[in-house]
Protein backbone atom coordinates (compact mmCIF):
# COMPACT_ATOMS: atom_id res chain seq x y z
CA UNK A 1 0.00 0.00 0.00
CA UNK A 2 3.04 2.49 0.06
CA UNK A 3 1.91 5.69 2.00
CA UNK A 4 -1.75 5.05 1.32
CA UNK A 5 -4.09 6.17 -1.06
CA UNK A 6 -3.99 9.75 -2.96
CA UNK A 7 -7.22 11.73 -3.84
CA UNK A 8 -6.76 13.36 -7.19
CA UNK A 9 -10.19 15.74 -7.71
CA UNK A 10 -11.02 17.12 -11.65
CA UNK A 11 -13.94 19.60 -11.07
CA UNK A 12 -12.69 22.07 -13.22
CA UNK A 13 -11.86 24.15 -10.12
CA UNK A 14 -8.33 23.88 -9.28
CA UNK A 15 -8.87 25.61 -5.70
CA UNK A 16 -11.64 22.97 -4.96
CA UNK A 17 -9.78 20.73 -6.08
CA UNK A 18 -6.67 21.63 -3.87
CA UNK A 19 -8.84 21.99 -0.87
CA UNK A 20 -10.79 18.55 -1.57
CA UNK A 21 -7.57 16.78 -1.82
CA UNK A 22 -5.98 18.82 1.47
CA UNK A 23 -8.47 17.64 3.68
CA UNK A 24 -8.60 14.20 2.25
CA UNK A 25 -5.11 13.48 3.05
CA UNK A 26 -5.78 15.06 6.34
CA UNK A 27 -8.41 12.58 7.03
CA UNK A 28 -6.65 9.84 5.73
CA UNK A 29 -3.45 10.57 7.98
CA UNK A 30 -5.62 11.11 10.72
CA UNK A 31 -7.48 7.61 10.49
CA UNK A 32 -4.17 5.56 9.89
CA UNK A 33 -5.82 4.60 6.42
CA UNK A 34 -2.48 3.12 4.73
CA UNK A 35 -1.85 1.39 7.70
CA UNK A 36 -5.03 0.16 8.08
CA UNK A 37 -5.34 -0.97 4.13
CA UNK A 38 -1.59 -2.78 4.68
CA UNK A 39 -3.28 -4.95 7.56
CA UNK A 40 -6.62 -5.75 5.57
CA UNK A 41 -4.12 -6.90 2.74
CA UNK A 42 -2.61 -9.03 5.50
CA UNK A 43 -5.28 -10.52 6.88
CA UNK A 44 -6.95 -11.27 3.05
CA UNK A 45 -3.56 -13.58 2.21
CA UNK A 46 -3.56 -15.14 5.64
CA UNK A 47 -7.44 -15.63 6.43
CA UNK A 48 -8.85 -15.14 3.07
CA UNK A 49 -11.03 -12.57 3.87
CA UNK A 50 -10.81 -8.85 5.39
CA UNK A 51 -13.30 -7.46 7.58
CA UNK A 52 -13.96 -3.63 8.14
CA UNK A 53 -16.37 -1.92 10.09
CA UNK A 54 -17.44 2.05 9.43
CA UNK A 55 -17.84 4.54 12.13
CA UNK A 56 -18.11 7.70 13.37
CA UNK A 57 -15.16 8.76 15.79
CA UNK A 58 -15.97 11.79 16.98
CA UNK A 59 -12.54 12.56 18.59
CA UNK A 60 -10.84 12.80 14.83
CA UNK A 61 -9.53 16.31 14.06
CA UNK A 62 -10.52 16.63 11.11
CA UNK A 63 -14.11 18.24 9.72
CA UNK A 64 -14.94 13.98 8.35
CA UNK A 65 -15.80 12.11 11.35
CA UNK A 66 -15.24 8.70 9.20
CA UNK A 67 -13.23 6.03 10.57
CA UNK A 68 -12.56 2.44 10.05
CA UNK A 69 -12.76 -0.52 12.56
CA UNK A 70 -10.51 -3.70 11.55
CA UNK A 71 -12.78 -6.89 12.61
CA UNK A 72 -10.88 -10.79 12.46
CA UNK A 73 -12.38 -12.99 10.38
CA UNK A 74 -12.91 -15.18 13.52
CA UNK A 75 -15.75 -12.60 15.27
CA UNK A 76 -17.62 -12.25 12.53
CA UNK A 77 -20.10 -15.47 13.47
CA UNK A 78 -23.15 -16.17 14.22
CA UNK A 79 -23.66 -18.44 18.01
CA UNK A 80 -27.37 -18.62 17.71
CA UNK A 81 -27.40 -19.64 14.24
CA UNK A 82 -30.77 -21.78 14.46
CA UNK A 83 -32.15 -18.74 15.02
CA UNK A 84 -31.77 -17.27 11.77
CA UNK A 85 -32.76 -19.56 10.04
CA UNK A 86 -31.11 -21.05 6.47
CA UNK A 87 -30.38 -17.42 5.28
CA UNK A 88 -27.55 -17.03 8.23
CA UNK A 89 -24.15 -18.31 7.05
CA UNK A 90 -21.82 -17.93 9.49
CA UNK A 91 -22.36 -14.58 10.39
CA UNK A 92 -23.58 -13.11 7.35
CA UNK A 93 -27.84 -12.84 7.47
CA UNK A 94 -28.82 -12.62 3.29
CA UNK A 95 -32.26 -11.55 1.79
CA UNK A 96 -33.69 -13.08 -0.60
CA UNK A 97 -31.77 -12.39 -3.23
CA UNK A 98 -28.64 -14.01 -2.01
CA UNK A 99 -27.39 -10.16 -0.80
CA UNK A 100 -26.16 -9.62 2.53
CA UNK A 101 -27.76 -7.73 4.79
CA UNK A 102 -26.53 -7.95 8.26
CA UNK A 103 -23.35 -8.98 9.73
CA UNK A 104 -23.00 -10.55 13.56
CA UNK A 105 -19.53 -9.49 14.73
CA UNK A 106 -18.23 -10.98 17.81
CA UNK A 107 -17.74 -8.25 20.91
CA UNK A 108 -14.92 -10.06 22.16
CA UNK A 109 -12.15 -12.16 20.11
CA UNK A 110 -12.80 -15.77 21.16
CA UNK A 111 -9.42 -16.27 22.06
CA UNK A 112 -9.62 -13.42 24.60
CA UNK A 113 -9.72 -13.48 27.77
CA UNK A 114 -13.39 -11.57 27.94
CA UNK A 115 -14.36 -13.32 24.82
CA UNK A 116 -14.21 -16.90 26.38
CA UNK A 117 -16.33 -15.54 29.21
CA UNK A 118 -19.72 -14.67 26.57
CA UNK A 119 -20.66 -14.52 22.88
CA UNK A 120 -22.18 -11.59 23.09
CA UNK A 121 -22.20 -9.92 19.71
CA UNK A 122 -23.61 -6.36 17.50
CA UNK A 123 -25.82 -6.73 14.61
CA UNK A 124 -24.18 -4.25 12.21
CA UNK A 125 -26.24 -3.22 8.65
CA UNK A 126 -24.60 -4.48 5.56
CA UNK A 127 -24.30 -0.76 4.36
CA UNK A 128 -21.76 0.04 7.29
CA UNK A 129 -19.47 -3.02 6.81
CA UNK A 130 -16.82 -3.92 4.38
CA UNK A 131 -16.35 -7.42 3.34
CA UNK A 132 -13.15 -7.90 0.78
CA UNK A 133 -13.02 -11.61 -0.34
CA UNK A 134 -12.74 -13.11 -3.85
CA UNK A 135 -15.73 -15.55 -4.58
CA UNK A 136 -13.82 -18.26 -6.52
CA UNK A 137 -17.37 -19.95 -6.88
CA UNK A 138 -21.07 -19.13 -7.49
CA UNK A 139 -22.84 -19.67 -3.98
CA UNK A 140 -19.19 -18.62 -2.02
CA UNK A 141 -20.07 -16.27 0.85
CA UNK A 142 -17.14 -16.26 2.74
CA UNK A 143 -13.26 -16.18 1.99
CA UNK A 144 -10.51 -18.95 1.46
CA UNK A 145 -6.35 -17.98 2.32
CA UNK A 146 -4.18 -17.88 -0.63
CA UNK A 147 -1.79 -20.09 1.27
CA UNK A 148 -4.01 -22.93 1.37
CA UNK A 149 -3.19 -24.80 -1.28
CA UNK A 150 0.28 -24.86 -0.27
CA UNK A 151 -0.42 -25.91 3.37
CA UNK A 152 0.84 -29.35 2.84
CA UNK A 153 4.37 -28.05 0.82
CA UNK A 154 4.59 -26.10 3.88
CA UNK A 155 4.30 -28.71 5.94
CA UNK A 156 6.93 -30.85 4.50
CA UNK A 157 9.38 -27.59 3.89
CA UNK A 158 9.00 -27.68 7.64
CA UNK A 159 9.90 -31.21 8.37
CA UNK A 160 12.87 -30.69 5.62
CA UNK A 161 14.24 -27.78 7.44
CA UNK A 162 14.32 -29.24 10.90
CA UNK A 163 16.16 -32.33 9.41
CA UNK A 164 18.46 -30.01 7.79
CA UNK A 165 19.51 -28.85 11.30
CA UNK A 166 18.95 -32.07 13.08
CA UNK A 167 21.94 -32.61 10.76
CA UNK A 168 24.06 -30.53 11.20
CA UNK A 169 24.07 -30.61 15.15
CA UNK A 170 24.75 -33.96 14.71
CA UNK A 171 27.70 -33.13 12.37
CA UNK A 172 29.08 -30.41 15.05
CA UNK A 173 28.82 -32.94 18.04
CA UNK A 174 32.00 -35.20 17.40
CA UNK A 175 34.04 -36.83 19.57
CA UNK A 176 37.48 -39.47 18.48
CA UNK A 177 39.66 -41.58 20.50
CA UNK A 178 42.90 -42.49 19.19
CA UNK A 179 44.96 -45.14 20.34
CA UNK A 180 47.32 -48.06 19.45
CA UNK A 181 49.41 -50.99 20.77
CA UNK A 182 52.11 -50.68 18.89
CA UNK A 183 55.48 -50.67 20.87
CA UNK A 184 58.08 -47.59 20.35
CA UNK A 185 60.05 -47.54 17.82
CA UNK A 186 63.71 -49.60 17.80
CA UNK A 187 66.60 -47.87 19.89
CA UNK A 188 63.89 -44.74 20.94
CA UNK A 189 63.07 -43.97 24.90
CA UNK A 190 59.54 -44.37 25.51
CA UNK A 191 60.07 -42.45 29.33
CA UNK A 192 56.10 -41.62 29.88
CA UNK A 193 53.81 -44.90 30.73
CA UNK A 194 50.75 -45.86 28.92
CA UNK A 195 48.27 -45.22 31.82
CA UNK A 196 49.47 -41.25 31.73
CA UNK A 197 47.91 -40.15 28.43
CA UNK A 198 46.79 -36.46 28.14
CA UNK A 199 43.72 -36.09 27.21
CA UNK A 200 40.68 -33.38 26.85
CA UNK A 201 36.86 -33.62 26.08
CA UNK A 202 35.36 -32.89 22.75
CA UNK A 203 34.60 -29.14 21.98
CA UNK A 204 32.59 -27.71 19.44
CA UNK A 205 34.23 -24.97 17.53
CA UNK A 206 33.32 -22.63 14.48
CA UNK A 207 37.12 -22.47 13.37
CA UNK A 208 38.07 -26.34 12.31
CA UNK A 209 41.39 -26.95 12.78
CA UNK A 210 43.74 -29.44 14.61
CA UNK A 211 42.77 -27.53 17.82
CA UNK A 212 39.34 -28.60 17.41
CA UNK A 213 39.63 -31.83 19.96
CA UNK A 214 42.42 -31.08 21.17
CA UNK A 215 45.98 -30.46 21.11
CA UNK A 216 49.47 -30.84 23.80
CA UNK A 217 51.00 -27.67 24.59
CA UNK A 218 54.30 -27.17 22.97
CA UNK A 219 56.28 -27.30 26.33
CA UNK A 220 55.06 -30.95 26.45
CA UNK A 221 57.68 -33.46 24.84
CA UNK A 222 56.63 -35.30 21.74
CA UNK A 223 56.74 -39.08 21.24
CA UNK A 224 59.04 -40.17 18.76
CA UNK A 225 57.09 -41.87 15.81
CA UNK A 226 56.38 -45.24 16.12
CA UNK A 227 55.62 -48.34 13.98
CA UNK A 228 52.30 -48.36 14.50
CA UNK A 229 49.27 -46.97 12.49
CA UNK A 230 48.80 -44.23 14.79
CA UNK A 231 51.22 -42.04 16.95
CA UNK A 232 49.93 -40.35 19.81
CA UNK A 233 51.19 -37.48 22.29
CA UNK A 234 51.29 -38.10 25.85
CA UNK A 235 51.46 -36.01 29.08
CA UNK A 236 54.71 -36.46 31.33
CA UNK A 237 53.98 -38.51 34.45
CA UNK A 238 55.15 -37.37 37.43
CA UNK A 239 56.35 -40.30 38.66
CA UNK A 240 60.07 -41.49 37.23
CA UNK A 241 60.47 -43.67 34.21
CA UNK A 242 60.66 -47.27 35.13
CA UNK A 243 64.50 -48.44 34.41
CA UNK A 244 65.54 -52.09 33.37
CA UNK A 245 64.51 -54.99 36.01
CA UNK A 246 67.00 -56.01 38.78
CA UNK A 247 69.31 -58.78 37.85
CA UNK A 248 68.72 -61.41 39.71
CA UNK A 249 72.26 -63.53 41.07
CA UNK A 250 71.98 -66.85 42.45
Amino acid sequence: MGTGPRLQMLTGSAEADRRIEQEFSRWAKAVNLAEKLRTMRMARARDGEAFAVLTSNPRLATQVKLDLRLVEADQVTTPDRNAHGANAVDGIVFDAFGKPVEYHVLRDHRGDALGALGLQYDRLPAESVIHWFRADRPGQVRGIPDIMPALPLFAQLRRFTLAVIAAAETAADFAGILYTDAPPARGARWPWPACSTWSRPARRSSRPGPRSIGTPPASWPQPPMGPGPISLWARPSARPAPGPPPSVSG
